[in-house]
């Protein structure tokens, strides 16, 4: 790993800036989207407390308007606050496939992401456990091999099935780069499983 992430910590999302651009469409303004995340990292909260990381790029919003080179661009203009504010930078990751995710994880070390939060596969057919291990066990290792951390992200509304399984997630958390977990749902049965 490029460092030792505390997750006992909060780690805001960051709004991606946009602004006209001669040619028409809107582009990433990457100074207003860079001032934006020093003032989250400078605010201090009781005690002297401060935010402990930075998301840029998550899973939903603007992520899936973005092109691969505007996203790249984006979070390497957020890497460079997180280094300057010694925290983590985690992004979004979602795929089709095992390898096209593997692409897209090595994309990420490239602009200094820590922490890749990977969506379940974006298929038609609902993946069968082995394929979700699978899928989830080749960005591990391309994680490992490229120096980042994987964060499995369960979201059965934005993946339109409930794609993690308890089970599942027992077999990826002994995995040695997936260090974090994100759980959304309302179903707080399935956390208290995994405390067990």
């Amino acid at each position: 790993n490029r460092m030792s992430i505390q997750w006992n910590v909060v780690m805001p999302a960051v709004f991606t800036w946009l602004k006209e651009s001669k040619s028409g469409p809107l582009e990433i303004d990457l100074d207003a989207t860079q001032k934006y995340a020093e003032g989250i990292l400078k605010v201090q909260g009781k005690g002297g407390s401060r935010m402990g990381g930075l998301v840029g790029s998550g899973t939903l919003g603007e992520n899936s308007y973005l092109s691969t080179k505007q996203r790249l661009s984006l979070l390497k203009s957020l890497s460079e606050v997180a280094k300057e504010y010694n925290v983590p930078l985690i992004s979004g990751a979602a795929a089709e496939t095992k390898e096209e995710l593997a692409k897209i994880v090595e994309g990420l070390a490239t602009v200094g992401v820590d922490t890749v939060m990977v969506m379940p596969p974006k298929t038609k057919e609902i993946p069968s456990e082995k394929e979700m291990y699978e899928y989830y066990a080749l960005s591990e290792v391309t994680a490992k091999d490229v120096g980042v951390t994987i964060m499995p992200y369960n979201n059965p509304d934005a993946a339109g099935y409930h794609a993690i399984s308890t089970d599942l997630l027992k077999r990826l958390s002994v995995l040695p780069n997936v260090t974090a977990l994100k759980i959304s749902t309302i179903d707080v049965s399935i956390i208290e499983t995994l405390m067990l």
